[in-house]
């Protein structure tokens, strides 16, 4: 049997249903979404994880060049990953930090449920977001399914913007290799690849040699922009003392920089040809929007949005252009 329906009737039915799946997913992409699912996915993924394969005479190695010896070493090569049949790390290990793929997969599961998505988004506008939770329950009590169902026979589909990130990544990583290679004459040690303990665990990104024989550890973040500014917010309260230099730079990047500072010498900020490479201090401290005049041993950074890098914070750059001398105090 035939069923036709009318032009007016597509549109209405089979379009709407196509424009709130696409509004309703957009709605889910943010990272409080991976605080609903993360737990999920990784007991989804944990019966299917295998110990971690690498080299592990290579990695005990570089370990020991960091100062990490021992049951430390121990316990960071203890790792299990998702391996493909013919033995290479699957993308669908980062699946569940990932809140972008993470819309794909649950507006997917939703649809195939049946659920009605237009209701569903009215129901996010009203911060209702019960539904999830309940989702959440549903998938935990039957792993296996979605394992095989969605996460498995389809995993090229959710990890689509793990993929574009780790481009962006890796381009960004290779021009801070390049600047500390080419321009200050130090070695590469380690670099990054997919499924390292070291990445995994303790966020470095590169592994340097210095000209003085120094190890340093290096996090490298792709951000959206960096702009030198003749002023910062805190400029403009100041002066501060150990503030020497007006200015610095503005760093934009949408949803923050997340970075832990415990395993790192320095942060590596690139855009673009741009890259400022930052130490563990901050001339002023910026307390609930504050700038109190007391230096903090951190990265300038922020989880939330964009921030500002005084001069003071950059061991590092690219780009050469003068800053202004110091302020004359104000009387």
């Amino acid at each position: 049997m035939v069923i036709k329906i009318t032009e007016s009737q597509y549109r209405r039915l089979i379009l709407k249903e196509n424009n709130c799946s696409s509004v309703f997913q957009k709605k889910l992409n943010g990272v409080w979404l991976k605080n609903i699912f993360r737990p999920v996915i990784d007991s989804i993924l944990t019966p299917y994880r295998e110990k971690w394969n690498g080299d592990e005479d290579k990695y005990r190695k570089i370990l020991g060049l960091i100062g990490i010896k021992g049951d430390e070493v121990d316990k960071i090569l203890d790792i299990n990953f998702v391996y493909r049949p013919d033995g290479s790390w699957s993308r669908i290990n980062k699946l569940n930090t990932n809140y972008s793929d993470l819309s794909v997969l649950i507006t997917d599961i939703l649809n195939d449920k049946g659920s009605d998505l237009c209701e569903l988004s009215k129901r996010l506008d009203n911060n209702d977001k019960s539904f999830l939770s309940e989702l959440s329950d549903e998938m935990k009590s039957n792993p296996e399914f979605y394992f095989k169902n969605y996460l498995s026979s389809n995993e090229d589909k959710y990890v689509e913007n793990n993929i574009k990130n780790t481009l962006v990544g890796d381009v960004a990583e290779n021009k801070v290799v390049d600047f500390f290679v080419k321009k200050l004459k130090w070695e590469l040690i380690y670099q990054s690849v997919e499924g390292s303990p070291i990445d995994t665990k303790l966020g470095i990104d590169l592994i340097m040699k210095n000209n003085y024989g120094f190890i340093k550890r290096i996090q490298v973040k792709s951000v959206g922009t960096i702009k030198l500014v003749d002023e910062t917010p805190c400029d403009e309260m100041g002066p501060f003392q150990n503030k020497e230099i007006s200015g610095g730079y503005s760093v934009y990047s949408r949803s923050g920089v997340s970075i832990n500072p415990d395993n790192i010498d320095y942060v590596a900020y690139v855009n673009n040809d741009n890259i400022i490479v930052c130490k563990k201090y901050m001339p002023v401290t910026v307390i609930n929007n504050k700038c109190v005049d007391e230096p903090i041993n951190d990265f300038p950074s922020s989880r939330r949005g964009p921030f500002f890098v005084d001069h003071e914070s950059v061991v590092f750059k690219n780009f050469y252009i003068k800053p202004k001398e110091p302020k004359e105090p104000k009387i």
